[in-house]
């Protein structure tokens, strides 16, 4: 049935550019990106609560994913609401690999294995400063702060308000 309507679409005069318009590239990453944001948010309420607080292991990715849903339905809008002129540019751009997205897999990679050898401290801190230094942060100071700042908020949360336990030497 919807395959007859989209052709049917697609048939009709003037049809052609309402497909366009429907089927862009950022139009068809957007609709998968809500869908994987609806089933996270699934997935998230169906986990097991073992503590009795407010916040339990369940909070953060339903906070996450909602926030996802949200700024994926604000693109949405915001993509199909600009002006036609700017929006055909952005819609022709191509994927391609930088050397910068490659080396950030491969610092994940080395990430998860030193996880196990350094604890999660000194692994996230190594991690975040070379983060820093491949997107070109410049100086020393400010790469440190941002390292040692990301890093203790994220074992605050973790640790203490959530209490899952982190691999520390």
């Amino acid at each position: 049935m919807i395959v007859l309507t989209i052709h049917n679409m697609y048939s009709q005069k003037g049809g052609n550019a309402l497909m366009k318009k429907i089927f862009t590239n950022m139009n068809i990453v957007n609709i998968v990106i809500l869908f994987f944001s609806i089933v996270y948010i699934y997935l998230a309420t169906d986990m097991e609560d073992r503590q009795q607080s407010f916040v339990g292991s369940s909070f953060l990715p339903i906070l996450v994913g909602a926030l996802l849903l949200v700024c994926t339905i604000i693109l949405i809008l915001k993509t199909n609401f600009k002006n036609s002129s700017s929006h055909k540019a952005e819609n022709s751009v191509s994927i391609r690999f930088e050397r910068k997205h490659l080396l950030l897999v491969v610092f994940f990679i080395l990430y998860f294995f030193m996880l196990k050898f350094l604890g999660f401290i000194f692994s996230t801190l190594i991690l975040t400063l070379a983060i820093n230094f491949l997107y070109g942060v410049k100086g020393i100071v400010y790469p440190i702060v941002i390292s040692l700042l990301l890093t203790s908020s994220v074992y605050f949360l973790l640790k203490v308000l959530l209490g899952v336990p982190l691999n520390s030497i």
